[in-house]
């Protein structure tokens, strides 16, 4: 299919639903979507371009899965879920509930039938004229009156519109629908006015916005026609290598011209040659026309004495082709050419593309709509909408279409805001007040190219300070990375027994590469960059190669770290003891191993560090710059001690300590990550298991739960993590490092089918002791990280206690195989210990001995949540899948027994991607989880764990008493923080004033963290925190419960929840429940909020204007806490309804 046919069937999706509905709905002329369909649809749309197998390929492949987000009405769009029978997922399914309130019914993931609320109104559709449309025929003749009219509709745009626009189909297909004639003739029109263009020089008509036409349409002017214009408009022309016009100025009556001629061509006194036109392919142009350089015909020529005559000859330089509009090979005889009309042939094979310049006027246009007026006077727009691009085009006169428009922005604009030209301040702030989503990439690409610190909520920028001034207005490309020069002394020539090991040339840049964690450039480039660095930065490089042979002269210089100068150099420090050397000591340390052996040993780690060094000297000679982060150079130090700690103590055992040099010297892996990757692994998990050794002989409860008390909390534990999980009747369940079978019992009572698995085996052991009475559990001894399972064959992978032991690689690898292992709307269950052991800070009831390595990883919760959200996983059938992830909470058995917030369980449900995911890789997670959430869940930990108050609790003090809030009672409290982080309620503070229980739901997996910490530190039990991917969630979570409170206390309820969450909120409420909600909103329109609180079953009490108490609490707590973020300045109204 044609990249132009694609295009245009994407801009044509909304007709051709519309069509679709009318002849299968409506009319019932078809009962499916048949090619006879298509082949209907081509002949009364006049797509005499297209073919039926691209329209049926595009219908398959893209609408269906879009149907949804149509812009059609919703009731067209359910007729055509029910008719067609397409696919109607739950995500589509809470789509409508949330958008229309409709009752559906769905079989299988079919649309069986809906009903549509009594408050919704059908329009009447205007019927469609049945008359037919004729046979277009394939080439249409344009006469010389039309002609004229073309250029007379030319003439009253000219200055108008933007130039590029003439070149456009949709301007001709506007002459057409004036003239009332077939709009496809616009297309013929369009191609036609490349061969008018070529008389444009010498029409009469303004010249400014004549040469403004001709520099825009890149007009290709050959020399007689640059001579002629200087001699018939005196306009001195200077033309590019192509022919194009670079510039042009007007001279003064008494200023002579230019006797040399301004162009680069070379100019002969010949006779100007005739030329006939030629009329080819239409290649729709992108963005600008551009010919290949054909001199003028007769009627184009001036009539000018050969004397002054020159030819359009070109030099060599010159005569490369550019693209063209103009295909050499249609060419027709001189008598066609003399017609008076020309035909022209319809076949297009391209379609306008948004340039640059179109991207920035988009950008320019969202600032000023955002940033209009005052500076802190901001105004909310909805980009993805029509209606704000429909003002767009009144204001630019711009030929695109709403939906044209607003496609572009959801589909391309927003993944390429940061390569507009505007200063980066305008470009962040764009990212923040239109909530663009910024992936991994994007991050570092902001951070980098306009030298900023960025934060981010989620993926959303949220604040930014930069790093350094710019002098540059627009933020174009990234600041050049430094390099060096290529010498004779940094030559790829390396032998590893030379008395350097490795040129210090190529070393030197080896290790800058690894300290600045730049790019690799190629080696024959490094020249012509070397030119274009300032001063300042060579004199930056000097001084560091001073530094560098400076620490050479220093390093150790014994022979041992001869043969191992490529580890040294990937960041071993120097303090490092050489594996090679180590191992050639450990002969005089252990005399249980022979002088033999230990030669053997010592042999076979020179070879492999030999090994390395080769692999080192291919990098170097394919100038390769490796990039390693600091804490991965940090932790490979900390692998390589961790080898040598374990050499020792297998330098015991004869017979394991061969086995595992063996092990590393015929590894077939030559480079240092996979090596030590590999080694690390082992080294890790023998700790782990030797961790879990300590306690085989022990298998009970205590042991399970590394607590001296576990009897006093096991069964309530249990009780509150089996409660969470749904019904598994006929579901089949894995139970990875299932201990002693504490939940396996459970879940195989109810489960069909449960495979019990763990890598103690005398856990296992007990396991099956416990259950021998139950025929459905299989057992596996073996750890977590190496199971293997079919894919797609179980409904629950059941986890509790698991990831706190398994490396960052191991826990993104866990995840893809649990997502694997599910079947579609299967779920995982999570639960770890966060932030702190489970028996919290206290060591008295803990089992571990605090002087001995502990392999447990206590991470962030919201890790866990944001590692869950992130993943995309495409199946063997190139489906892609992400985890819905339903809830997170603590362990209530803990906060009521330790006080202790941080046992934290997820459920999470595996579900299609959304429609335009990307999959994620396994480094780009390793990345998220070990560093880059790590680094943002720290830093809003330092704004937010030592809040004194929030400057909220005044505003709430207001409204707040016991009638609203009654002694004993449950409330629930929803935060979502969409405006600012700092916009939140003070869930401790009511429940200490008013003695109740609280809820307090949260949005954001960092907010959420950073809430538990503060529960840990109150230790108020009658406080309880939840996250939720939205209120719908919670709802849903606290439904199950069959939960009821007393009354809601929210931020932001209406500005963040639609109308179905409002609706539902009556399922968890009590009946006359109070509902509290502080608002920002653009104006305080008391009618608008009534109304709409009694469309979803609530009643407006009372609404107060707080705005200036909001601005000034929000001044005094930014000062109090000596924050520096933005004020919300928008208008502020504290709501009170009841149910």
């Amino acid at each position: 299919m044609a990249d132009r046919v694609k295009e245009e069937l994407f801009e044509d999706e909304e007709n051709i639903w519309e069509f679709i509905y009318l002849k299968i709905v409506e009319e019932a002329k078809f009962t499916e979507v048949t090619d006879r369909v298509w082949g209907e649809y081509l002949r009364e749309n006049g797509k005499i371009y297209w073919d039926v197998s691209d329209i049926r390929e595009h219908y398959e492949t893209e609408m269906v899965k879009t149907l949804h987000k149509s812009f059609m009405e919703d009731h067209k769009i359910l007729a055509l879920f029910k008719a067609l029978k397409i696919p109607f997922p739950e995500d589509v399914e809470k789509f409508f509930e949330r958008r229309v309130s409709v009752k559906l019914k769905v079989r299988h993931e079919i649309l069986i039938d809906y009903r549509l609320p009594s408050t919704y109104v059908i329009q009447e559709t205007k019927k469609k004229s049945t008359t037919i449309v004729p046979e277009i025929d394939q080439y249409y003749e344009i006469s010389k009156e039309l002609e004229d009219k073309m250029w007379k509709h030319v003439d009253e745009n000219l200055g108008k519109i933007k130039n590029c626009n003439f070149a456009t189909v949709s301007f001709w297909m506007k002459l057409a629908d004036e003239l009332q004639i077939r709009t496809f003739i616009g297309y013929d029109m369009a191609k036609h006015f490349i061969v008018l263009l070529r008389s444009c020089w010498s029409r009469n008509m303004n010249l400014k916005l004549k040469m403004g036409l001709l520099t825009d349409l890149k007009f290709r002017m050959s020399e007689t026609i640059r001579q002629s214009m200087l001699s018939m408009y005196n306009v001195e022309i200077v033309l590019d290598d192509n022919g194009f016009i670079e510039k042009w100025k007007l001279i003064r009556e008494n200023e002579p011209a230019t006797q040399d001629s301004p162009s680069k061509r070379i100019t002969q006194n010949l006779p100007p040659s005739k030329t006939r036109i030629k009329i080819g392919r239409w290649h729709y142009p992108v963005g600008t026309l551009s010919f290949y350089d054909h001199e003028s015909d007769e009627n184009d020529q001036p009539d000018l004495n050969s004397e002054h005559a020159t030819s359009s000859e070109t030099s060599p330089a010159t005569k490369e082709k550019t693209p063209s509009l103009l295909d050499d090979n249609d060419s027709e005889s001189e008598e066609e050419d003399k017609d008076e009309t020309y035909k022209v042939q319809a076949k297009m094979t391209g379609r306008s593309a948004f340039l640059p310049y179109d991207r920035l006027e988009m950008a320019k246009f969202l600032y000023d709509e955002i940033f209009h007026g005052e500076d802190d006077e901001i105004k909310e727009i909805q980009p993805k909408g029509l209606t704000i691009w429909k003002k767009y085009i009144t204001k630019y006169k711009s030929s695109r279409t709403a939906a044209n428009l607003s496609s572009n922005y959801r589909k391309s604009f927003q993944s390429i805001l940061h390569t507009v030209e505007l200063p980066r301040e305008k470009i962040l702030k764009l990212y923040k007040h239109l909530k663009i989503e910024v992936d991994h990439s994007t991050k570092e690409i902001l951070q980098k190219k306009f030298k900023a610190n960025v934060e981010y909520v989620g993926n959303f920028v949220f604040s930014w300070t930069f790093v350094e001034k710019s002098n540059e207005t627009p933020c174009l490309s990234p600041p050049k990375k430094r390099t060096r020069q290529q010498t004779p002394d940094s030559s790829p020539e390396f032998d590893p027994k030379s008395e350097q090991g490795t040129s210090r040339g190529a070393t030197r840049d080896l290790r800058s590469s690894m300290r600045t964690n730049s790019s690799a450039e190629n080696g024959r480039n490094r020249e012509n960059r070397r030119e274009n660095e300032k001063d300042e930065e060579n004199e930056k490089v000097e001084n560091e190669d001073e530094e560098e042979r400076e620490m050479e002269q220093n390093s150790n210089s014994s022979d041992d770290w001869d043969n191992t100068k490529w580890i040294q150099e990937y960041g071993v420090s120097n303090r490092s003891i050489p594996l090679s050397g180590y191992l050639r000591n450990m002969k005089e340390e252990n005399e249980e191993i022979g002088m033999a052996e230990a030669e053997e040993i010592d042999r076979l780690a020179q070879e492999k560090l030999d090994e390395l060094n080769e692999t080192a000297k291919q990098i170097l000679s394919e100038d390769i710059q490796l990039q390693v982060p600091d804490n991965v150079q940090k932790d490979y130090e900390k692998q390589l001690e961790e080898i040598l700690e374990l050499c020792k103590k297998y330098a015991k055992d004869e017979e394991k300590f061969l086995e595992m040099i063996y092990r590393m010297a015929e590894s077939s892996t030559t480079s240092k990550e996979e090596i030590t990757s590999k080694m690390s692994v082992d080294v890790r998990r023998d700790n782990f298991k030797n961790f879990w050794d300590k306690y085989s002989s022990k298998p009970d409860t205590n042991t399970m739960m590394l607590n001296s008390s576990a009897e006093d909390l096991e069964s309530s534990d249990r009780a509150d993590i089996l409660s969470s999980l749904p019904v598994l009747t006929n579901k089949d369940v894995v139970d990875i490092g299932a201990g002693i079978g504490r939940f396996t019992t459970v879940l195989a009572e109810t489960a069909r089918w449960v495979l019990s698995t763990d890598f103690i085996e005398s856990f296992i052991k007990k396991n099956q002791e416990r259950n021998a009475h139950l025929g459905n559990i299989n057992y596996q001894v073996g750890d977590a990280v190496g199971l293997k399972m079919e894919n797609s064959s179980v409904d629950l992978v059941f986890t509790n206690w698991l990831m706190m032991y398994l490396s960052d690689a191991e826990t993104v690898e866990f995840i893809f195989n649990a997502i694997r292992w599910l079947r579609p709307h299967g779920v995982v269950h999570l639960r770890e210990s966060c932030s702190e052991p489970s028996t919290g800070r206290s060591k008295g009831k803990s089992m571990h001995n605090a002087a001995e390595a502990n392999p447990t990883h206590y991470r962030f919760s919201s890790l866990y949540i944001n590692l869950l959200r992130a993943i995309r996983y495409r199946d063997e059938d190139n489906k892609l899948w992400r985890f819905n992830v339903q809830w997170s909470c603590s362990v209530p058995t803990y906060i009521k027994i330790s006080n202790n917030w941080r046992q934290v369980h997820w459920l999470a449900e595996k579900v299609a991607a959304e429609d335009g995911a990307k999959e994620t890789s396994f480094n780009e997670l390793v990345e998220l989880l070990s560093v880059t959430w790590q680094k943002e869940q720290e830093a809003w930990d330092a704004k937010l764990d030592h809040e004194k108050y929030m400057w909220t609790d005044s505003i709430f003090s207001t409204i707040l008493n016991e009638s609203v809030v009654p002694q004993n009672s449950a409330i629930f409290v929803y935060t979502p923080r969409s405006a600012s982080p700092y916009v939140h309620i003070n869930s401790h503070l009511l429940a200490e004033k008013f003695t109740c229980n609280v809820w307090n739901v949260e949005l954001v997996p960092e907010f959420y963290r950073t809430s538990l910490t503060k529960a840990t530190t109150l230790k108020d039990q009658r406080v309880r925190y939840g996250w939720n991917n939205n209120l719908q969630s919670s709802i849903n979570y606290w439904q199950q419960k069959e939960a009821s409170f007393d009354t809601l206390i929210a931020t932001e309820l209406l500005s963040t929840a639609n109308d179905h969450e409002l609706s539902a909120l009556s399922s968890i409420l009590k009946p006359e429940a109070n509902l509290i909600s502080l608002e920002p909103v653009e104006s305080v329109d008391e009618n608008a909020i009534r109304h709409r609180l009694s469309e979803n079953g609530l009643k407006l009490l009372k609404i107060e204007n707080v705005t200036e108490e909001a601005i000034s609490q929000q001044e005094q707590y930014f000062k109090d806490h000596e924050l520096s973020a933005e004020i919300i300045r928008k208008n502020w109204v504290l709501i009170h309804a009841t149910l």
